[in-house]
């Protein structure tokens, strides 16, 4: 809704009964509005105000961050800045300097511009330190976030008083229900209405209305502007708690403790924020003549108040589904303890038992005791970070299934790779997000489950290994026995003797290897049975097993039918009463599809949390997942994409050649790279950088595709621009000279090959300087700009039309006749065909805002001076001077006319 319209705002808003700029800051605030005024004449304006200058060279420093030479004028500050954000800063600035007094007797003015300044600066510190927007933008956005309340209590001085006046004596009474009780308004409202008048970007006028109560706004979380709002929220809140009194200001420090670290801000970063801000803060009350206000520092502050048990409880809600399906044990890691306490409050609120530690060396030495099943650490810790703590936790066999998700606020591929190659299973990113963490943890608990089964199944086993063991000492006693239990075996068993040759096999054995009948491998060794490379592996552990008579796993792998096949193999001696190995017994598990849910594991873990748009394909080129920048950068949701091919967003600005060589280098190196012409769901075609990489098995077989994509626009835009600026004319679009002088470069080639004549034509306009000088340069351009239509009318799309500058033109017409007669005859009938059109008459519109257009009637002709050229020409300087001669000539002999060199007829 715009506030605008909303009746009682619009009028107090037509009333003028706000708080306006005035004097000087109206008049550079007019200045900034209009589109001839240069920064030197805006600098002027500003020079008579020493104090304005002041804070707006203050705001200028912030932003280059002094990384250059301070920034020391009026001017240089312009140039950093911009108009617009001058206006804005001048707007605000100077409200603050006509307004530092009322007659509204409740409402303190000091305080209310001591509270939006250090808004505005705390603001400006976050927005650097999460680098989410322009400093000096939130900077402004914060100084004016409550100016709804100073609109109040200027417009309605008595009645806004006896609000205040009820609302301080009534704690628990709401000041914004208050408002808008006795106004059908808030102050908030108000804001939103004013920053709109005053021309603010509709997001700002939101994230002010918002930012008291940022869980009301339906912002995607995580987005910017989600995060603007809370940084706005939490400056604001700081700035209320720097201004309160005690014991008050340590009742609220917990508060904005939870508050900043659900901005990723932890309580180290928020102290040094905090104190640099009062400090500055401090800076501007001078400099803005207000009365300074004494705050401990920050860091002392917080170290003095405990993190209450009411923070425990103020923990966010959980989201849906986030009960714990399977319970774990979870160790919790981080130097940060509100972080520690948040994440286990979640955690334990799921059902999960939680313990935490704040480094990784206090965490490695609680695992032993506590034997967690999930770890989560950050990556930055004191003593032991979580990248040493996690390859530590490695070293140790019994440890290495725990699964460890790595929690940072740190960003980019390499560290992803880092954090993977150190052993963690997950990544995450601060600020903590439950639906994130709790989706997250989904999959985790279904891999600590899967281990869990697995775990179980060695187990079985082994006790049946052991089982087994004993049985084959009895063997001879108890064959019967022993083949009922082989032949209800899960597991695929056999017995060879101390040759290698098969004694017994159980059925799935039979099964398994597709035999007729047990009988069939009775006698047989490995070499009949399975295929050579295999056979040797067999034949090597059942050596290995005899000589050391200890038992021996490993995984073997195999292709059969076309499928690679995983089996996990035990070997044992088999021992009689009197010590002699009588052979080998072995049993075997097919692990095939725990090896493909560890393959899709990797997969997923890689392709999940970067701010690269990235989709997995099989090897069919069919989309299997993507992530969220993906969505991000196409429009296409996961939803759309999965069980699509990527032809779903091609651009058709590609021919088959293109496609051929990218599928040729994926088939040799394994990977392609390059720039690329996509589109967008919207139809938008849009330019990527592609990276495409081909994931292989064991085997080398490429089984999916990882392509990752980053948004290009900006750079090609940014290209353009730099290329039209080089080689074009800002009004006109022409070629400028130095183009034309390219151009003409590769006429002079050109002609040597083909004989043709062609032709240099040099004008400018006769009566040009009088309308500049008596309807202004606006109306000067309007003509030019109708004049080069006119030409190109006149002329075909292979000529060449270009403004030197000023009112001078030159066309260059291309592959005349090989005649030079037939040639000049050409050329005199273009040129006469473009100076007739120049002749008619003009009608310029000349646009004067608030106003009603000016219509000009302007009549001009043109003097042409044409010079013909082709392979016996001079050279390109030699051209343009015998065109301009004859240019002049023909001005010197009475203008409208065309003249062509004397070499010409």
């Amino acid at each position: 809704m715009n506030r605008l319209n909303h009746p009682a705002i619009g009028k107090i808003i037509a009333s003028d009964r706000l708080p306006t700029p005035k004097s000087l800051a109206l008049r550079v605030i007019q200045l900034c509005e209009k589109d001839d005024v240069n920064s030197h004449e805006l600098a002027q304006a500003i020079k008579p105000d020493p104090a304005l200058c002041s804070r707006l060279i203050k705001v200028a420093n912030a932003r280059v961050g002094y990384q250059t030479r301070p920034i020391v004028s009026i001017s240089d500050a312009i140039n950093v800045l911009g108009f617009n954000t001058i206006r804005q800063l001048v707007l605000g600035l100077s409200l603050m300097d006509d307004s530092r007094h009322g007659i509204c007797t409740n409402f303190d003015y000091q305080r209310f511009w001591a509270h939006s300044l250090l808004t505005a600066i705390t603001a400006q510190k976050l927005v650097m330190h999460k680098g989410i927007g322009s400093a000096e933008e939130v900077f402004i956005l914060g100084l004016l976030a409550k100016i709804g309340t100073l609109g109040l209590a200027t417009a309605f001085p008595e009645e806004y008083a006896r609000i205040l006046r009820f609302h301080e004596v009534n704690a628990d009474s709401k000041l914004d229900a208050l408002e808008e009780a006795k106004f059908s308004f808030d102050h908030n409202q108000l804001t939103e209405a004013m920053l709109a008048d005053w021309g603010m970007p509709v997001m700002f006028q939101k994230i002010a209305r918002m930012h008291e109560n940022p869980a009301q706004a339906e912002f995607s979380e995580d987005g910017r502007n989600w995060r603007l709002l809370n940084v706005l929220h939490v400056a604001a809140y700081f700035s209320t708690l720097c201004l309160t009194q005690e014991p008050e200001r340590r009742k609220m420090t917990p508060n904005l403790i939870l508050i900043a670290n659900r901005l990723g801000i932890e309580m180290e970063a928020l102290a040094k924020l905090g104190d640099q801000s009062v400090q500055e803060w401090t800076d501007w009350s001078k400099l803005c003549n207000l009365k300074p206000i004494i705050v401990p520092r920050f860091e002392e502050l917080l170290e003095a108040v405990p993190l209450v048990p009411a923070m425990h409880d103020d923990a966010q809600a959980l989201p849906e589904g986030a009960g714990a399906f399977y319970k774990l044990r979870i160790l919790v890691v981080d130097d940060d303890q509100v972080v520690r306490m948040l994440v286990a409050a979640l955690l334990e609120k799921a059902g999960h038992i939680v313990a935490s530690a704040e480094d990784g060396k206090t965490a490695l030495a609680l695992v032993p005791s506590f034997m967690p099943q999930a770890i989560i650490t950050d990556w930055v810790m004191p003593e032991m970070n979580g990248v040493e703590f996690c390859r530590e936790l490695r070293q140790n066999s019994a440890w290495r299934n725990i699964y460890v998700f790595m929690f940072t606020s740190q960003d980019g591929i390499d560290n992803l790779v880092e954090a993977f190659a150190a052993g963690a299973n997950d990544f995450m990113t601060k600020p903590i997000n439950p639906k994130i963490l709790f989706a997250r943890l989904r999959a985790a608990q279904r891999v600590v489950q899967l281990q869990e089964d697995i775990e179980l199944d060695r187990q079985n086993l082994r006790k049946f290994s052991d089982e087994l063991a004993v049985i084959n000492k009895r063997l001879r006693r108890s064959e019967v026995r022993a083949r009922a239990i082989l032949d209800n075996s899960p597991y695929i068993a056999w017995l060879k003797d101390a040759e290698g040759r098969y004694v017994q096999v159980n059925k799935n054995f039979d099964d398994y290897r597709r035999l007729k009948n047990i009988a069939q491998i009775i006698g047989q060794t490995d070499f009949d049975v399975w295929p050579y490379e295999i056979a040797e592996n067999h034949s090597a552990a059942d050596k290995e097993v005899i000589n050391s008579r200890a038992q021996k796993k490993f995984d073997e792998t195999y292709v059969e039918d076309g499928k690679a096949k995983w089996l996990q193999i035990f070997v044992t001696p088999v021992i009689d009463e009197s010590g002699k190995v009588y052979g080998t017994t072995g049993f075997a598990q097919d692990i095939t599809d725990r090896k493909r849910i560890e393959l899709d594991l990797q997969i997923a873990a890689i392709a999940f949390d970067t701010r690269e748009g990235i989709f997995v394909t099989d090897a069919k080129s069919v989309i299997q997942r993507v992530n969220r920048a993906f969505t991000d950068i196409t429009g296409y949701s996961e939803a759309d994409a999965v069980g699509q091919s990527p032809q779903l967003f091609s651009s058709g600005r590609h021919d088959k050649e293109f496609y051929t060589a990218m599928w040729n280098s994926l088939g040799k190196q394994g990977a392609w790279q390059g720039e690329i012409w996509n589109r967008r769901k919207n139809g938008e075609v849009h330019p990527e950088f592609l990276t495409i990489t081909a994931i292989k098995n064991e085997l080398g077989e490429i089984k999916h595709y990882v392509c990752t994509l980053h948004d290009i626009t900006e750079r090609k835009n940014a290209e353009q621009k730099i290329y039209d600026l080089a080689f074009y004319d800002a009004l006109t679009g022409l070629p400028n000279r130095r183009l034309f002088n390219d151009r003409i470069d590769q006429a002079l080639i050109s002609s040597k090959r083909s004989q043709c004549y062609r032709t240099l034509m040099f004008f400018d306009l006769d009566n040009f300087k009088p309308l500049n000088d008596r309807h202004g340069h606006a109306s000067g351009d309007l003509l030019l700009v109708e004049v080069a239509h006119r030409i190109l009318a006149c002329v075909r799309e292979t000529d060449t039309v270009a403004r030197f500058g000023g009112d001078e033109f030159v066309v260059m017409l291309g592959e005349l006749s090989l005649d030079k007669t037939d040639a000049v005859t050409e050329a005199r009938l273009v040129a006469e065909k473009i100076r007739a059109a120049l002749a008619e008459p003009y009608r310029l519109e000349l646009r004067d805002a608030g106003r009603d257009n000016i219509i000009i009637e302007h009549q001009c002709t043109s003097s042409f001076g044409v010079v013909m050229f082709n392979s016996q020409a001079a050279t390109k300087e030699e051209l343009l001077k015998w065109a301009d001669v004859a240019m002049y000539r023909a001005k010197f002999t009475g203008r409208n006319r065309v003249q062509f060199h004397e070499s010409a007829p």
